[in-house]
């Protein structure tokens, strides 16, 4: 079996498809895309896939250059956010792997982040060149506050009285004409990050608020009136996304990141959602805890990964060049 692709789909054509899949997510939309494309010089390139019997699925891509631009890799879940097929109802995974291999094809390097709300993730199986990494992300299924707070631990609901009673005020807003204030309180919260891989400039959400704003909300909390953390929050189908998480320096764990939280539960669960995605918390067991004291549980996904030709021969000069470079910097070196 033989799929055929069109590369040529206009952002409408893209937003209708992804309306007819109910397990597409926020991340898989022409929004977060060209944001991501446009801030990082990625070039657009979603993929309508038809199978013989009519069968289609999307595939949101981007395109970035590696090794210095002598190779071209499609990515499928660009900055962070979910990729993998979307599909109005699953598809068995050999259909999966056949549209698989027809992108590989035209873009025998392919990176791949699947849909941990999806059948199946919708990914590539491991062989024909795919490695694959498990990963995954905490979400929990959303229901009125007093239902929620009963999964809560102990702790954690015992800092939800707290908040009330320390007075936090809450907002919840959509983003135009907000971009300033959201930005104030993330650039001072980044600083004490253990990470900062994925901290965004400034033109990032400038973008993103522009072309996503239907589907972006901000939560804050605020210390006598002032803005001391936020929320970001993308809603698509099913799912409400904590796209940001960011909080002033003293104020990450205490009763007003509960406060937070909460009110962005309350939001989604408002709109509808049956799920709230808290995101990937790596190895930040703390992080990690914050997300199961509300409740969250893991949700399983994985990485594939394929290399062509080019890909292969380039990886080893690009490794040792990278050894070569740490052991001139080493003191001593030499």
């Amino acid at each position: 079996m033989i799929a055929s692709i069109n590369w040529n789909l206009t952002e409408a054509d893209w937003t209708a498809f992804l309306a007819t899949c109910p397990r597409s997510t926020f991340y898989h939309g022409p929004a977060w895309y060209r944001a991501n494309a446009e801030t990082y010089g990625m070039e657009l390139a979603p993929a309508l896939i038809t199978l013989p019997g009519g069968e289609e699925a999307l595939l949101p891509m981007a395109i970035r250059p590696k090794y210095r631009g002598l190779i071209r890799e499609a990515v499928a879940g660009v900055g962070g956010g979910y990729g993998g097929l979307v599909t109005p109802r699953p598809w068995p995974m050999d259909w999966v792997q056949v549209a698989f291999r027809a992108v590989a094809s035209r873009y025998p390097d392919l990176y791949v982040t699947s849909n941990p709300f999806e059948h199946y993730f919708n990914a590539p199986l491991p062989g024909f060149g795919f490695r694959m990494t498990e990963t995954s992300t905490q979400a929990l299924a959303l229901a009125d506050l007093a239902a929620l707070r009963e999964r809560y631990s102990r702790s954690r609901r015992k800092q939800c009285r707290k908040a009330m009673a320390e007075g936090y005020q809450l907002q919840a807003m959509p983003v135009p004409g907000q971009l300033d204030t959201f930005y104030s309180v993330y650039a001072e919260a980044v600083t004490d990050w253990v990470s900062l891989r994925w901290v965004r400039p400034k033109a990032f959400f400038e973008r993103l608020f522009a072309y996503g704003s239907e589907n972006l909300s901000l939560c804050f909390v605020l210390e006598e009136g002032r803005p001391i953390g936020v929320r970001l929050i993308a809603s698509y189908g099913e799912v409400g996304i904590g796209v940001i998480y960011a909080l002033k320096r003293g104020h990450e764990t205490g009763s007003a990141s509960s406060a937070l939280t909460e009110a962005a539960l309350a939001l989604c669960y408002k709109r509808g959602l049956r799920f709230y995605d808290f995101g990937a918390s790596g190895s930040l067991s703390g992080i990690r805890y914050f997300k199961e004291s509300f409740g969250a549980v893991p949700l399983l996904g994985v990485t594939a990964e394929r290399q062509g030709m080019a890909g292969r021969l380039l990886a080893p000069a690009r490794t040792a060049a990278l050894w070569g470079a740490r052991m001139i910097r080493q003191p001593g070196a030499g």
